[in-house]
């Protein structure tokens, strides 16, 4: 396994990995009566989610797994269901028992359509959930060492680019104190690092174990695309990040900075360790 892959799969304990909408399992929770209802979204069956609101049917019912109609239309690429229940009322600022809302799922299932209406219809870009992850952390919350997904990554951008057009915060943290930024850098998603740092995204935010951007992508080296996205932009190399990014003799001159023999890696390491590593 290549070094960013092996950095994918350590990341994976350190950041709440997680793409899509776990279908399969929550289908198996279904009554017979919100099986047959979620269908008729997953399917865009408007016509006869038209009859059956005709019937009586509350759009902002809410089913197992906490799931109303509108969060469950991130199952689909095809936004006229989602559509219907923003008219018909549905509530677009419901949340999932984890605080998830419609624009979380939709940014996990890359869903750009989707995204775009529910930004329209006047979602929260800065709602966040229980974890504190905002939308735009959902874009790039997942190691591409995991997923075989072709052509996704400009998506992630694409949304988080819609949510900034709606005054989105990209520099929230979550509750590790990691920015989408930092995330995107980690799981070494160029579009959607590029994009935040042509945003204004603040290149030398540091989460609580005081890891930046540049923390926690440096082992891809000096010449990766993703550090040197991070360095031509102004980031500041610190102490552990040398010694991450392997230049000895930068580490020697940051050897005095205050904090220095406490720093922590990108995979929970020490400066002490990571010194021992390079010899």
């Amino acid at each position: 396994m290549t070094r960013l892959g092996v950095m994918g799969l350590l990341l994976c304990s350190t950041i709440h990995s997680y793409a899509g909408l776990e279908y399969g399992e929550q289908e198996q929770r279904w009554s017979p009566r919100s099986q047959s209802i979620l269908n008729l979204i997953h399917n865009n069956s408007v016509a006869e989610l038209q009859r059956r609101f005709g019937q009586g049917l509350d759009p902002n019912e809410v089913f197992e797994g906490g799931f109303t109609m509108l969060l469950w239309t991130a199952n689909s690429r095809n936004t006229e269901a989602a559509r219907m229940l923003i008219e018909r009322g549905a509530k677009v600022d419901a949340v999932l028992p984890d605080g998830r809302n419609t624009l979380m799922l939709a940014a996990q299932a890359w869903n750009v359509p989707l995204a775009d209406l529910l930004l329209q219809a006047g979602i929260d870009p800065n709602a966040r959930d229980i974890n504190g992850l905002t939308a735009a952390h959902h874009c790039v919350n997942w190691a591409k060492s995991h997923f075989i997904i072709a052509n996704l990554e400009p998506d992630q951008a694409e949304i988080i680019k819609l949510m900034a057009q709606h005054k989105a915060d990209v520099n929230l943290p979550d509750k590790l104190g990691r920015t989408a930024l930092m995330v995107a850098s980690g799981f070494g998603h160029l579009p959607s690092q590029r994009l935040l740092i042509s945003l204004g995204a603040d290149i030398d935010a540091r989460d609580l174990k005081g890891r930046s951007a540049l923390t926690l992508c440096a082992l891809n080296g000096r010449d990766s695309e993703l550090v040197m996205n991070l360095t031509k932009a102004g980031a500041k190399v610190r102490f552990m990040d040398a010694l991450l990014l392997e230049d000895i003799d930068e580490a020697m001159d940051l050897f005095e900075e205050p904090g220095a023999a406490t720093m922590i890696g990108e995979c929970e390491e020490t400066t002490l360790m990571r010194a021992a590593e390079l010899g």
